[in-house]
């Protein structure tokens, strides 16, 4: 089984934002959502945060552990329709957690509350 991934447009900012600096973020998270298209409950659950999922993704442009890595938070609807949907991208040595209110904004934006 393989999810629809949707982009939100929080995420594609993030993403653009880091390609600056990181030039393979791209390719980084592709790989990860492509892992989650085929499990999408890999990552963990954000406590308080309706279900948003997180999860770690590797900077192939930084060596430096967990630390250096970025932390990419999605949605998972399963059912009436399978779909994933990408909500954001942040560095982990840039924002150790993000506020529950914040990410309840980026899922009313995007429509999914």
């Amino acid at each position: 089984m393989s999810y629809e991934v949707k982009l939100g447009a929080v995420f594609k900012k993030n993403v653009k934002h880091f390609k600056k600096h990181f030039p393979n973020v791209a390719d980084d998270v592709k790989s990860v959502i492509k892992r989650l298209q085929e499990d999408p409950h890999l990552g963990d659950v954000v406590p308080g945060q309706k279900g948003v999922r997180k999860i770690r993704v590797d900077n192939s442009d930084m060596n430096k552990g967990k630390s250096g890595s970025y932390r990419l938070l999605y949605f998972v609807i399963d059912r009436p329709t399978e779909t994933l949907y990408i909500l954001m991208l942040y560095a982990k040595n840039q924002r150790d957690k993000i506020p529950t209110n914040e990410v309840l904004g980026v899922l009313r934006e995007e429509g999914l509350l």
